[in-house]
């Protein structure tokens, strides 16, 4: 009983660290973006999603993630740069990091190709961990 309280209690913070930015309003050839991040153990791990319509050529993504300090101003704790595919859909980009509990933020930055534009895509994760 406690196995499956404390199962269902991991796999509730893992449903609320993922945001969902639904990208009908925001561009041309992008689908969707999922960003999420998850704090345990010392180690901030994030994972991100980025889907084109059916006519994308390439989806490029960069991804910063930083932490609020004591001063209200976030620093870079990593970055992964150059992630590319030449399918519609990168999936499972995944990073991870040391650090400790705190407020933390995710920021994608790339652009989603097709054969006559090349779209410049953004979004962000805010997240804290006690």
């Amino acid at each position: 009983m406690k196995k499956r309280t404390i199962t269902t209690l991991l796999c509730l913070v893992m449903i609320f660290s993922i945001c969902s930015i639904s990208a009908q309003a925001r561009w041309e050839n992008t689908s969707s973006i999922e960003l999420g991040i998850s704090y345990s153990s010392g180690t901030v791990s994030w994972t991100g999603s980025i889907m084109g319509h059916s006519d994308t050529t390439k989806i490029t993504a960069n991804y910063t993630l930083e932490k609020l300090g004591s001063n209200g101003k976030y620093t870079v704790v990593d970055t992964w740069t150059g992630l590319s595919t030449t399918t519609r859909i990168i999936l499972n980009s995944s990073g991870s990091a040391s650090g400790t509990a705190g407020t933390y933020r995710l920021t994608l930055s790339g652009t989603v190709q097709t054969a006559t534009y090349s779209e410049p895509i953004s979004s962000s994760c805010v997240r804290t961990f006690s």
